[in-house]
């Protein structure tokens, strides 16, 4: 898991660069654009770069539960954010292009969002679990 995080952080990382290319290169760095789709394209950009964070941070200091309640609890944090990552970058791309201002429905962003809370809401919940005594080995030892 702490491989996988750390790979597909450095991934996000270089995908953070390449959309700062594209909005430099093909948007032409936004010179000109309306304020709505400039803010969109910024803020969905950043939020590459919090999604690579995030991935980066798991990475660097997840440890895998020892039980194994828990390490399901992680990995499904850790496929939420995975989700969550991939899903900002999609919104990068379709989201900006396709918005209705009237109503922003930016559904890529929204759901990235709450998918990368809710994974890291997981792996916090996972890691609190792991460390809470496992009750069937402290009877154990006390009979010992």
């Amino acid at each position: 898991m702490r491989r996988f995080h750390l790979v597909f952080g450095a991934v996000l990382l270089v995908a953070f660069v390449l959309t700062g290319q594209y909005m430099d290169k093909v948007q032409g760095h936004l010179a000109g654009m309306a304020d709505g789709p400039r803010l969109l394209y910024r803020s969905r950009h950043i939020y590459v770069l919090l999604t690579a964070l995030v991935n980066l941070a798991l990475g660097a200091h997840a440890r895998d539960a020892p039980r194994w309640q828990s390490r399901a609890i992680q990995l499904t944090g850790s496929a939420a954010v995975a989700g969550a990552s991939a899903a900002m970058v999609v919104a990068f791309f379709y989201d900006t292009p396709h918005a209705n201002f009237e109503h922003l429905n930016l559904w890529w962003s929204r759901a990235a969002i709450y998918s990368l809370v809710a994974g890291v809401a997981l792996h916090v919940i996972g890691g609190t679990l792991s460390q809470q005594p496992n009750p069937a080995a402290s009877a154990e030892r006390a009979t010992l």
